[in-house]
C-alpha cells in the first residue's frame, strides 16, 4: 500500500470512528435531557467536517407537506447524513446490516425513533407497511427509502424495487424522489476513501400521488419514468442550471418517548442500587 493510499485508508476510518462518537454523543444528550437533534448531526458531518458543496437544481421542488416517503438514491456511506441534511426533519428506512457497519448511529437511530430497521428478504411489503404506519404515528415526518435495493454507484440508474413503491400505492403515501450526484466521491466505504470540499448537486422532483393513478403497476411505471428523469437531470444538466442550497436550520427539539423513560428508569436503578450496596456496605460483605 502506497504512502498516499494509507493516509487516505487512515483519514477515512479515522472520520468514520468520530462520526460514531458523535452520534454517540447526540445520543446520550437525547436519553438524559429528552432533546433530538440529528440534523444538527448530519450537518457536522457534512458541511463542519468534509465542508460538502451543496447545489440544487433550479426546479427543484420543496418538500410537500403530504409527502410521507422520499425515494433517494444509494451510492454510499455519504447518503445516510447528507440526504437525510438535504430532507431536514426525516426518518430512515433502513437494514439491520447498516446498524452493524455503523452501530453508533444505528444505535443513534433506533433510540432516537430516526431510524426504521427492517430484515431484507423476510419482512412483506404489507408487514413492512403496517410497521412504517406506527412509526408514522410516533415521528410523522417523511421517511426515506433506497428504492434501487442497494449500492449502485455506476453512472446509470438500476429499475426500483416494486414492493416500497407497491406499498406506497396501497396506502395512498404521496411521493417525491431526491436524486443528488457526488456522493460516493465524499465517502466511499467501498474504496474506503474520503475527499474533503466535494460538490453535490441535487433534485427534489415534485410529489407523485397515488391517488392520480388506477393501478399499482401504473404507480410503479409512473414512478419509475420519472426516476431515470430525474436521474438524467442531475446527471447530465450543464451546471449552471444548479445554486447554492442553503437550508433552513433545524433546532433540537424534545421527543417524549418510552426510550427516554426508559433510559431514566435504568439510570435511576443503578443509583438506586449504588446506593444500597454502598449503605449497606455489601462490598466489605462480598469482600
Amino acid at each position: 500500500m502506497s504512502l498516499n493510499r494509507l493516509m487516505t485508508f487512515t483519514l477515512t476510518l479515522c472520520f468514520i470512528i468520530f462520526s460514531q462518537c458523535i452520534a454517540i454523543m447526540a445520543l446520550i444528550i437525547y436519553l438524559l435531557t429528552g432533546l433530538n437533534a440529528p440534523w444538527i448531526v448530519d450537518k457536522i458531518l457534512a458541511i463542519t467536517l468534509l465542508k460538502i458543496k451543496i447545489f440544487k437544481h433550479k426546479i427543484s421542488a420543496p418538500l410537500d407537506k403530504k409527502t410521507r416517503i422520499i425515494l433517494a438514491n444509494h451510492r454510499s456511506f455519504t447518503d445516510f447524513f447528507l440526504d437525510s441534511y438535504l430532507i431536514g426533519d426525516s426518518s430512515q428506512l433502513s437494514r439491520y446490516s447498516v446498524a452493524l457497519a455503523l452501530p453508533g448511529a444505528g444505535l443513534y437511530g433506533w433510540l432516537s425513533g430516526r431510524v426504521l430497521f427492517f430484515k431484507r428478504g423476510s419482512t412483506g411489503h404489507r408487514s413492512l407497511a403496517m410497521k412504517i404506519a406506527e412509526h408514522f404515528d410516533f415521528r410523522a415526518t417523511p421517511m426515506i427509502f433506497y428504492p434501487e435495493g442497494h449500492r449502485n454507484t455506476l453512472p446509470k440508474s438500476l429499475d426500483l424495487k416494486p414492493g416500497g413503491i407497491k406499498m406506497c400505492f396501497e396506502r395512498g403515501w404521496p411521493i417525491q424522489l431526491s436524486i443528488t450526484s457526488g456522493k460516493e466521491e465524499v465517502l466511499n466505504e467501498k474504496t474506503f476513501s474520503l475527499s474533503l470540499n466535494k460538490k453535490c448537486y441535487s433534485i427534489l422532483t415534485e410529489s407523485i400521488t397515488p391517488q392520480d393513478f388506477t393501478r399499482p403497476e401504473d404507480f410503479y411505471a409512473g414512478v419509475l419514468k420519472k426516476w431515470k428523469e430525474t436521474w438524467e437531470l442531475v446527471y447530465t444538466s450543464d451546471r449552471t442550471d444548479f445554486i447554492p442550497y442553503i437550508p433552513k436550520p433545524i433546532k433540537a427539539k424534545f421527543d417524549f418517548s418510552y426510550r427516554w423513560l426508559f433510559s431514566w428508569g435504568v439510570l435511576l436503578t443503578i443509583a438506586l442500587g449504588y446506593y444500597i450496596l454502598s449503605k449497606y456496605n455489601f462490598y466489605k460483605i462480598l469482600s
